[in-house]
């Protein structure tokens, strides 16, 4: 049998698959280039933010800041080794109170330019199990010799020497801290004994090289010459370098001795220490008596609140600024009631004039136990009515210096250090604490401390600030008064459940208000965890003077949409618009993110 092939059938069914599989290659292609046509739309959306042709914030490709994420706790501080130490409190079986104690001695010893048993604290407590937060005013307050007009023809003495220093609070306010709100688990000596071997020798760092200047400054007095000597190398017979190790024996010994004693506020305020101190002040022209601090106390009250989303902020009253600070999101917040919020112009214009109108208000208060008027207004500014009438004057242009001001602009203070914790209980603790300016009043007790010059944060009738402004009653000098401050420890919490959301606080004088503010607004208003909100640059407008200052990586097409289409007028700087020291809660994790711009190798730590 012969089998025929019918090559002609062949070639029919191969020409019609080919058709198929032409049309399936086609199909394939068509599909290829949709699929990246999408993927385009998704980048460019993702960058714009769905914005259409705004141009919005600059994406972070490598973060200068440290972050890390925690299950249990987390704690930030000024340095590494302060973190450290908190998280190693807490693990020993401490709360957060514990541990911000121990991390605050600490930060005395590493970051004395700006903190120290010389100054003053404010701390702000939250208890998880009822839901509430305390405050513990130990601030510096004025001695009893002060006087309204002491500074009037003698500007500079408020600011250097013995006659700036008001009476110091940090180690009152800590012991209080530790009696009232600690956890009995751990005893004192081990909160204050890593400090006092830190003193021992720690490494320069830049942080504290960067303010050397402001020694310099007084080359050649005999008043400085201690300050001087300390830091200054035996070897080179110039400053320490980074990298260089520091050692402070005196305020070493005065740790180990507080340390040991059964009550080291009798000590310092009452006993041999405070004897030393009195003879300092006598020898060298300081008002403050034995009386002064025999009488100091640390006020405790609980603290005001105010609502933002879901959360509940929460804060002190006068002298801190908090309730200019927690003004600022919740305006920002009610101009998006009924839009989506982006990092366009229209953001950061709605920021900026925020920032304006709040600070317009910060005149008027002082402390609020010897004003209230000022409690009253701390009040109002937290009230939501209040919130929606300051919210309405928000123009889409810039107005003039005059629309802003409902009083004299206050007077501005300076450095200040902090520290942000939370257990793994679920409390917190924000405190921030300050010497003021970078060292102080350059005054360096013998026992290895630096006076603050604290005097220097109130006004003074009759004597026009930089600006031409009238000063504020509300701040001016009296007996006990304790001088108004930007400082802001602020703790965020889910009412409802009590869990932290936020802990946060900043350092850096009157910007303290604006950059907190902003944490604030990027944590809760744009979902951002603290990894994220330290990267972002930051602005800055305190009315006076009344351009916008913003960060040197601040977007230049957003600066000038600012200026053309909002009025605004801004100016890059190279300075930092202060430092935050944010921990965030993102689902069931601590973020803790350790700010870039402090500059002291700081880093979060927890478990």
């Amino acid at each position: 049998m012969v089998v025929v092939i019918d090559s002609r059938a062949d070639m029919a069914q191969e020409r019609i698959l080919m058709k198929k599989l032409k049309k399936y290659h086609i199909g394939i292609l068509v599909l290829s280039v949709l699929g990246v046509i999408l993927l385009l739309w998704a980048i460019i959306a993702t960058v714009y933010n769905f914005t259409g042709n705004r141009h919005t914030e600059h994406v972070v490709i490598e973060p200068k800041s440290k972050s890390a994420k925690y299950k249990n706790a987390a704690a930030v501080a000024g340095s590494r080794f302060c973190a450290e130490i908190a998280r190693n409190v807490i693990i020993q079986g401490g709360n957060a109170v514990d541990a911000a104690i121990a991390a605050t001695f600490c930060n005395g010893v590493v970051i004395p330019f700006a903190t120290g048993i010389g100054g003053g604290d404010f701390i702000v407590i939250y208890l998880k199990e009822e839901k509430k937060c305390v405050f513990l005013n130990s601030r510096e307050a004025a001695p009893a010799l002060a006087t309204e007009k002491m500074y009037t023809h003698d500007k500079e003495s408020a600011q250097f020497g013995y006659q700036s220093i008001g009476i110091p609070g940090e180690l009152h306010g800590l012991w209080t801290a530790y009696k009232k709100y600690g956890s009995k688990v751990i005893p004192w000596s081990d909160l204050v004994m890593p400090a006092a071997q830190l003193a021992k020798g720690f490494p320069m760092h830049k942080a504290m090289v960067n303010y050397f200047d402001r020694i310099s400054k007084y080359k050649g007095r005999p008043e400085i010459e201690g300050l001087r000597s300390l830091y200054t190398s035996k070897f080179t017979g110039e400053f320490y370098k980074i990298g260089e190790i520091v050692s402070n024996y005196p305020l070493a010994k005065l740790l180990r001795v507080s340390a040991n004693s059964q009550d080291p506020v009798q000590l310092f305020y009452n006993g041999s220490i405070a004897e030393g101190i009195i003879k300092e002040m006598i020898a060298n022209g300081g008002i403050i008596t034995i009386d002064d601090l025999r009488n100091y106390e640390t006020h405790v009250t609980e603290t005001l609140y105010a609502d933002l989303g879901k959360y509940r902020m929460c804060g002190p009253p006068p002298p801190s600024s908090w309730t200019i600070t927690q003004a600022i999101p919740r305006i920002v917040e009610m101009q998006y009631r009924d839009k989506k919020m982006f990092n366009d112009a229209e953001f950061y214009h709605t920021l900026i004039e925020a920032q304006k109108l709040a600070y317009g208000q910060r005149g008027h208060l002082g402390d609020y136990l010897f004003s209230e008027v000022s409690m009253q207004l701390a009040k109002n500014l937290t009230d939501r009515k209040f919130i929606k009438f300051l919210s309405k004057r928000v123009m889409d242009k810039s107005q003039d210096l005059e629309y802003y001001l409902a009083a004299a602009p206050a007077v501005l203070d300076s450095g200040t250090s902090q520290i942000s914790v939370v257990d793994d209980d679920g409390n917190a603790v924000s405190l921030t604490s300050s010497i003021n300016t970078a060292f102080g009043s350059k005054m360096l007790s013998k026992y290895g401390f630096i006076y603050n010059n604290q005097m220097d944060d109130f006004s003074t009738p009759g004597f026009r600030n930089h600006w031409g402004f009238e000063p504020t009653e509300a701040n001016f000098i009296q007996p006990g008064r304790r001088p108004m401050s930007s400082m802001s420890p602020t703790i965020v919490f889910d009412p409802k459940s009590g869990e932290v959301k936020m802990v946060t606080g900043g350092t850096g004088g009157s910007k303290i208000i604006s950059a907190v503010a902003q944490t604030l607004v990027r944590g809760l208003l744009l979902g951002q965890s603290a990894a994220e909100i330290v990267e972002m640059p930051r602005v800055h407008n305190q009315l006076t003077p009344f351009e916008t200052e913003v960060e040197e990586d601040f977007s230049e097409k957003i600066l000038e949409q600012l200026e053309k289409e909002h009025n605004q007028k801004m100016e890059k700087t190279d300075e930092t618009l202060a430092i935050v020291y944010p921990i965030t809660r993102d689902g069931d994790e601590y973020t803790v993110a350790a700010d870039y711009r402090r500059e002291s190798g700081n880093s979060p730590a927890g478990y």
